[in-house]
């Protein structure tokens, strides 16, 4: 599949607004894809990862979802594979997990310069910013998140020039994803979701209509490299790379429940 780089756009479309269109196009294609973020799209956002649940109405349309044979569907996440499959309990799903880095549960394999840097900034990270106050390093073995959601402002600054300096010494080996109120360091070897979703669509058919949907800075590099496909923003319909914007998980339910409604055999 042929994908085209799409520049950041003045405005999205809200999708309902934009249904025959998106539909139009996945009626035209042989095969339909649908790829989605967790945090923020089908879930809210909460002030720890660890207490989001996903409710069983998400749990029911993806399942129906699922079961359509018109669609594929894959959950592609910052968060680990086997931490999606617990919240996540849909057979069938595809995983993709920590922007990539996790392929149906199985980490990518890492050279030895990557995993010293990584054991070393991981190590450089806990000790430097975990003193700070609302700070919370988290350890997901092949990456490691820096969350100041719980910080103040001033605290926020002080831990991205804290980050900044402890990956230095490792720029060659490791680089660092922005989300919502997060750092994500990352091996080379893991670029981004954009990369997992490429190679993906790379094994379906040339005319498949995917549909991407994510809610912050980490999907934007899916949007991009999906070009004309449909891909839509959750919160902010202002620039962005997505055609398409939802306010909220709860329209993306709705959305989701409709387009499988649209499609159903």
């Amino acid at each position: 599949m042929k994908l085209r780089p799409r520049k950041k756009s003045a405005r999205a479309v809200c999708a309902f607004d934009a249904w025959d269109e998106i539909v139009g196009r996945m009626r035209a294609a042989a095969r339909r894809a649908i790829f989605l973020d967790f945090d923020g799209t089908l879930v809210k956002i909460q002030r720890s990862p660890r207490v989001v649940r996903s409710s069983a109405s998400v749990n029911r349309v993806l399942e129906r979802l699922q079961r359509n044979p018109n669609f594929s569907v894959a959950i592609v996440s910052g968060r680990q594979v086997s931490d999606l499959r617990r919240l996540l309990p849909v057979r069938g799903l595809r995983y993709f997990g920590l922007h990539g880095g996790e392929l149906g549960g199985r980490a990518i394999k890492l050279g030895k310069a990557s995993r010293l840097a990584l054991m070393r900034a991981k190590s450089a990270a806990q000790e430097h910013l975990g003193k700070l106050r609302g700070i919370w390093v988290e350890d997901k073995r092949f990456s490691f998140c820096v969350h100041y959601r719980n910080a103040d402002e001033a605290t926020g600054r002080t831990a991205g020039r804290i980050l900044k300096q402890v990956m230095s010494p490792w720029r060659e080996e490791l680089h660092v994803v922005s989300g919502k109120k997060i750092w994500e360091a990352l091996p080379r070897e893991v670029p981004g979701k954009f990369a997992a979703v490429r190679h993906a669509l790379g094994k379906m058919p040339a005319d498949t209509a995917a549909v991407y949907i994510g809610d912050d800075e980490t999907d934007e590099g899916v949007f991009a490299v999906l070009g004309d496909q449909i891909t839509v923003r959750v919160g902010s319909a202002d620039s962005t790379r997505a055609r398409y914007f939802l306010s909220a998980p709860a329209d993306v339910l709705r959305f989701l429940a409709r387009l499988e409604r649209e499609f159903r055999s």
